[in-house]
C-alpha cells in the first residue's frame, strides 16, 4: 500500500497523542463516553477539549486542539456539528494523522450537511490529514489504548464496519464468545477514508 497511508495509518491506531472535543460531564455526552473509554484503556496522553471547562476525569482541559503542547494524532470530535469544519481546519494546523468525526448531520442530512462534509474533505486533503466518518464510531486499538468501546479485548482478528451499532454488537458478542480484537473501525459517511483503505491496511 502507498507508504504515507500505511504511516497515517500507523498514528492513527497506535496515536502518540489523543484529544478528544466535546467532553463534558453533561447526562448522555458521547464525548465523555469516548474520553472514559480512552482513560480506561490507559493511554498515557490525553486530552479533552472545551472552550470552558478546567479539568474532566482528573485531566486538563484546553481550549482549543491548537492549544495541546505535545504531539497529537488522532482527535475524536463529538461536539455540535456546526462546530466540527473549525475542529478540522486546527487538527489541520496542528498536523494531526486522523481526525475522526462521531457527530452526525453531515452527507446524509441533506445539501448543507453535504457541502459542510465536502469543505471538511478539501481541508483535510489540503494538508495530508486524514477524515473517519463523519457519523460513526471510530477506531478502537487495544495495542494503541484507544478505545471507541468500552468492551474489547486484544487479538488477531480485525474488524471493519460501517454501521457503528453493528461495529458495537459485533465487538460484544464476539467477546463473549472469546474472540478477540486487534484493530477496529466504524467509518460511517466515508467522506474520506474508506472500506478500501482501511481493508488494504489490514491486510
Amino acid at each position: 500500500m502507498d507508504p504515507n497511508l500505511k504511516s497515517q495509518m500507523d498514528r492513527i491506531f497506535q496515536p502518540r497523542g489523543v484529544a478528544v472535543v466535546g467532553a463534558s460531564p453533561r447526562p448522555g455526552n458521547f464525548g465523555m463516553r469516548f474520553l472514559q473509554n480512552i482513560v480506561n484503556c490507559g493511554h498515557p496522553r490525553i486530552y479533552p477539549i472545551h472552550p470552558e471547562l478546567k479539568e474532566l476525569l482528573g485531566l486538563k482541559v484546553y481550549s482549543s486542539v491548537l492549544d495541546i503542547p505535545g504531539e497529537v494524532d488522532l482527535v475524536i470530535v463529538a461536539a455540535p456539528a456546526r462546530t466540527v469544519p473549525q475542529v478540522v481546519l486546527e487538527c489541520v494546523q496542528k498536523g494531526v494523522a486522523g481526525v475522526h468525526i462521531y457527530t452526525a448531520g453531515f452527507g446524509e442530512a441533506g445539501e448543507a450537511g453535504q457541502r459542510a462534509q465536502e469543505e471538511m474533505v478539501r481541508l483535510a486533503r489540503s494538508r495530508g490529514t486524514r477524515l473517519i466518518g463523519p457519523n460513526c464510531m471510530g477506531v478502537a486499538s487495544p495495542r494503541g489504548r484507544v478505545g471507541a468501546v468500552a468492551s474489547q479485548n486484544g487479538g488477531s482478528v480485525a474488524l471493519l464496519s460501517q454501521s457503528g451499532y453493528l461495529f458495537s454488537m459485533t465487538i460484544k458478542l464476539a467477546s463473549d464468545q472469546g474472540v478477540g480484537f486487534n484493530k477496529m473501525v466504524s467509518y460511517g459517511n466515508a467522506c474520506e477514508l474508506g472500506a478500501v483503505d482501511f481493508l488494504e491496511y489490514f491486510g
